[in-house]
């Protein structure tokens, strides 16, 4: 999976693919009703909207705390603490629709928009980094915010920076810094800004490990090379300087061809078996409850990059830095920490899936194993899995929500009222309506049902958190949770 999306060179979401499939356009063929697949932001604007007002909620008694305390410092005396900080952080940006709607948004409460410094935005795609940066100028500039883009490399420069000059870097509450990041472990902790942390259809993508349970233990599923596919068929292997890739070629003219073989003919894969157990196996299935009770031939997906970028996430909403010995809250300072918020919006469930494996193109299924690096791939989200990983990284989370289910409870239905009224005719009317019941659309592939929503929330931190003591009654989470109790 890694290798088919993001190699620099024959990736799905390298630069060659998008300058072969949209030449001189800057729109990227794989996103939208003419890509591959459509996500929610391309959708409907009000999604983005309301993810915007659920941060808003999170951030508001944080704003609250962090005025009570100046004006307690003034009347002892005292200078005062520093001016409030937050910061956006996204995983997969893509195009930059879902980030330019919330800025948007962000920009009608004066004291949020204020506080919003920096942005960090994990992606590896040069195209897409490109793609974000034009959608962060054009909307930096009608927010009257001055975007400075922090050239240097994000995994880099998150090792050589302290959160001193960072601070002081970000002391201008004109200007927003962005910077990128590789992976979300590499997005630095900053226990002295409030945290936003948004990971919408982020997760799917990651790469999965396979497992199938036989007589003598579970092996590991590989993809391999249909035998009569390789040495066979006179195939040879190329390897590029730029790509980790072995690519495989058909036979050239010198070689010769049975009257089957066809010179243009791309070798099959399929998946084998590892003939023993794998280390990552016996590992898992020695350690995880959800290795417990298979038969033989039933299969397990497991993400562990998955679990690697959920604790990060937890770190990040935490304010909880990673430590030679574990993670560790970060010492207090004379500043409070702000903790934070974070949404992860995905398909899947909160258990383990078996067979979820698949690929897209053109907005159909398709054959994962074919077009390598030409289509999409994804595999269900375990929730249940991310939900252990986000909180051995120090956050609270909450239960989970359909997609439909979040965006009515934060206002779904007046804000399309707005927009009706607003809309200046009749077809755009229309347009909007249609767009806005996709998002909340139910049944088995209605996106309103079958993406869901987890909420993430920094753990109460006592005199010097902003969070409310009552976690499990943030919203729209509790509300829901009640619900299917009582249900």
């Amino acid at each position: 999976m890694t290798r088919c999306l993001l190699d620099p060179v024959h990736g799905y979401y390298s630069a060659s693919h998008n300058q072969d499939e949209s030449s001189s356009s800057s729109r990227s063929p794989i996103f939208g009703s003419k890509g591959d697949f459509i996500t929610s932001p391309d959708i409907s604007q009000v999604f983005g909207e309301l993810l915007a007002i659920w941060f808003l909620t999170r951030f508001q008694p944080v704003a609250a705390a962090h005025q009570q305390q100046q004006q307690s410092k003034s009347a002892e005396g005292d200078a005062g603490t520093a001016p409030l900080r937050a910061r956006l952080v996204e995983l997969g940006p893509g195009r930059g629709a879902l980030l330019s709607d919330m800025l948007r948004t962000f920009s009608n409460f004066p004291t949020l928009l204020r506080a919003l410094t920096s942005i960090d935005l994990v992606e590896t795609s040069p195209v897409l980094r490109e793609m974000q940066k034009k959608v962060l100028q054009t909307i930096c500039s009608k927010l009257g915010k001055k975007l400075v883009v922090v050239d240097r490399d994000g995994d880099d420069q998150a090792r050589l920076s302290t959160p001193q000059n960072r601070r002081a870097e970000e002391d201008d509450e004109r200007e927003i810094r962005v910077q990128w990041y590789d992976r979300p472990e590499s997005v630095p902790v900053r226990p002295d800004v409030w945290t936003a942390v948004v990971a919408h259809e982020f997760f799917d993508a990651l790469p999965i490990n396979v497992f199938e349970k036989t007589g003598s233990g579970w092996a590991e599923v590989f993809v391999g090379l249909k035998r009569t596919s390789t040495s066979d068929s006179g195939i040879r292997p190329e390897t590029s300087p730029l790509s980790g890739i072995t690519t495989l070629r058909p036979p050239s003219s010198s070689f010769p061809l049975s009257s089957q073989q066809d010179a243009d003919a791309e070798p099959e894969f399929t998946f084998v078996l590892s003939p023993d157990p794998t280390p990552l196996g016996q590992l898992l299935a020695a350690s995880n409850s959800r290795f417990d009770g298979h038969l033989p031939g039933q299969r397990l997906e497991v993400s562990a990059e998955a679990w690697a970028a959920a604790r990060a996430v937890g770190r990040l909403v935490s304010g909880t830095k990673e430590s030679s010995s574990g993670p560790q809250a970060a010492p207090a300072r004379a500043e409070a920490r702000w903790g934070g918020a974070g949404l992860v919006v995905d398909y899947g469930g909160e258990h383990a899936f078996s067979d979820s494996f698949r690929a897209f193109r053109h907005h159909k299924l398709a054959d994962p194993l074919t077009n390598p690096g030409k289509q999409d791939l994804t595999a269900n989200v375990d929730f249940a899995h991310i939900r252990g990983a986000l909180e051995a990284g120090g956050a609270t989370t909450h239960p989970l929500a359909t997609q439909q289910s979040f965006l009515l409870h934060l206002g779904l239905q007046p804000r399309l009222e707005t927009l009706l009224r607003s809309a200046p005719s009749e077809e755009r009317k229309r347009e909007i309506e249609k767009a806005a019941e996709r998002l909340v659309e139910g049944g088995k592939v209605g996106m309103g049902e079958t993406f869901k929503v987890m909420g993430i929330t920094s753990k109460p931190l006592g005199s010097e958190g902003a969070e409310d003591p009552d976690v499990d009654g943030v919203y729209p989470f509790g509300l829901v949770a009640q619900q299917s109790a009582s249900s």
